[in-house]
């Protein structure tokens, strides 16, 4: 990547930056933090519970769950067992 394009690249991230920040400034300033009820609260919460990386995860693992537990119930059956391997390196 050349100069010019890293420094194009460079003032587009700042004014997404500067964008963001001003949405969460008018964001902040139309809720204020003393006045949340219960169920603002709940909303929050679930917000960070199913909205991040962890529930990507979970939802990977309830998705292949199955083909993941037969590949890995499979290794140790493929595998010969390392018998012959200490064999080897004991001579």
């Amino acid at each position: 990547m050349g100069s010019i394009e890293s420094l194009h690249l460079t003032a587009v991230l700042r004014d997404v930056t500067r964008r963001v920040a001003a949405i969460e400034d008018a964001l902040t300033k139309k809720v204020a933090p003393d006045t949340k009820s219960g169920a603002s609260l709940l909303l929050e919460y679930l917000k960070v519970v199913f909205g991040g990386w962890p529930a990507l995860g979970f939802l990977f693992l309830l998705l292949f769950y199955t083909p993941l537990q037969a590949a890995l119930t499979s290794i140790p059956e493929r595998s010969e067992p390392p018998t012959k391997f200490i064999l080897l390196a004991s001579r």
